[in-house]
């Protein structure tokens, strides 16, 4: 008996972390405020993972650059343009505030690579040529820095979500 209420108790708190972590990106998606990153160029393939693209932002190496080297993880403040590009600005610091039109934006240091949101962006096999028109990542962003990958743009900044409504054949 006590065995079944432990793994009861188990399950409703991994289901309720789950459920948790989902409805918080969710609100960041939501709520967050727009943001677009400038991408590197990457190679959209991969023979084991089907279609993909690395996803390298130029605004790392700036944040790169301003990172101390033991550090970790931390938080940039970025301007955006009109058109919603991110431009890194500092690195945050809590006893500076913000300015207007400044956000925070966090980020992971790992080995010599900052990163900020999700790493890859996955499609639809035979849509690579699709994909390769990507300039920007589209992040939505919370006040606190959280950043959730929501899609790709292109150079006009016009959205590629259209790539999704067309059948993978029209594409080749």
């Amino acid at each position: 008996m006590k065995q079944k209420v432990i793994l009861w108790l188990t399950t409703i708190l991994a289901l309720g972390t789950v459920s948790a972590m989902v409805i918080h990106k969710e609100t960041i998606i939501k709520d967050g405020t727009l943001m677009l990153l400038q991408l590197a160029p990457v190679d959209p393939r991969s023979i084991i993972q089907g279609d993909y693209m690395t996803l390298r932002y130029t605004l790392a190496n700036q944040v790169r650059s301003a990172v101390k080297q033991n550090e970790k993880n931390g938080i940039a403040v970025v301007s955006l343009t009109p058109a919603g590009v991110a431009k890194f600005i500092r690195i945050h610091e809590e006893s500076k505030p913000l300015e207007p039109n400044e956000h925070l934006l966090k980020f992971r240091k790992r080995s010599f690579q900052v990163r900020f949101a999700a790493e890859a962006w996955f499609f639809q096999e035979g849509h690579a040529a699709d994909f390769s028109k990507t300039r920007y990542g589209e992040l939505r962003v919370s006040d606190t820095g959280e950043a959730v990958l929501t899609g790709m743009r292109d150079k006009q900044f016009k959205s590629l979500r259209h790539v999704f409504k067309k059948p993978a054949s029209a594409s080749q």
